[in-house]
């Protein structure tokens, strides 16, 4: 059988060069934090598995306007794409773009599911879980509310934001001030007007 002119084969009969395509393997589609992924969140990640071409993951350069562009959505939606694979793991930044340096760059991003500078892939997405829906995150004057996630224990009473014994008691409320118990909030927190 003869093959048609002009494309070029490697010795075992395959194309080269533009038989690059992007590889979503099962165990990723139906992992928890690919499910949880937002549609730009998803779009994304196939937009920075394009950049890749094997030998160039850390390397893989795509600013947020450049995203929102790709995916015909605002920045806004593009930086929460951002911030959804970062969260649940699938990417990393490498080296953060700035406007500040003299030749201006966007950030460099990492695919955890692939090596790194001769590390093995961490892949953390699939240890991502999703947390259970929380209720009643708003304490009841006098009450803590112990969440997964919220600072405990000694770490607590040492924060200078937090009142003392973490409760929003009657007691605090005698030193609140106008502007909301903004006292106690490290300098600079909040501008108050003249």
């Amino acid at each position: 059988m003869k093959r048609k002119s002009g494309r070029k084969m490697n010795p075992n009969g395959r194309s080269r060069g533009e038989a690059r395509h992007v590889r979503l393997y099962h165990y990723l589609l139906h992992s928890p934090a690919y499910g949880s992924l937002s549609c730009e969140a998803r779009a994304l990640l196939v937009e920075l598995y394009s950049l890749y071409t094997g030998s160039n993951n850390g390397e893989l350069f795509l600013s947020i306007r450049e995203a929102a562009r790709r995916l015909n959505c605002g920045k806004n939606g593009a930086e929460r794409a951002f911030r959804g694979l970062i969260d649940r793991g699938f990417i990393v930044p490498h080296v953060r773009g700035a406007f500040t340096r003299k030749t201006r760059h966007a950030t460099s991003w990492v695919l955890t599911e692939f090596e790194h500078r001769g590390q093995p892939p961490t892949k953390c997405f699939m240890r991502w879980q999703a947390l259970g829906e929380i209720q009643n995150t708003v304490p009841v004057r006098g009450q803590t509310v112990p969440v997964g996630g919220q600072i405990t224990g000694a770490a607590q009473h040492s924060c200078a934001i937090c009142p003392p014994g973490g409760t929003d008691d009657a007691g605090n409320a005698g030193s609140r001030s106008s502007y909301g118990d903004t006292d106690n909030l490290p300098c600079g927190a909040l501008l108050r007007p003249d």
